[in-house]
């Protein structure tokens, strides 16, 4: 499937608003779009305000090696770098 790439968040709502497809992006930017009517929240559940990534995978590859050494290794990465980050 297609997907569509905007410069701006601005141009991707205004596609959605002509009903060009969906967009993806942060609530506090569609609240005018929802007040006005012209969107809809197409899944209403949405990931914790913490910034953060998410790591998503076929259930057949539950057990896998690679993906378990994979998991590991970014765990690792991101607490090497919250870890620098807080400076300890």
């Amino acid at each position: 499937m297609a997907q569509a790439r905007f410069e701006r968040v601005g141009q991707c709502l205004e596609a959605a608003a002509a009903g060009l497809g969906i967009a993806r992006v942060q609530r506090g930017q569609i609240d005018p779009y929802l007040e006005l009517g012209q969107l809809v929240i197409a899944y209403p559940r949405c990931a914790g305000k913490d910034r953060g990534y998410f790591l998503c995978y076929a259930q057949a590859l539950r057990g896998s090696s690679a993906l378990l050494s994979f998991r590991s290794w970014v765990t690792a990465q991101g607490q090497a770098h919250e870890r620098a980050a807080l400076g300890t």
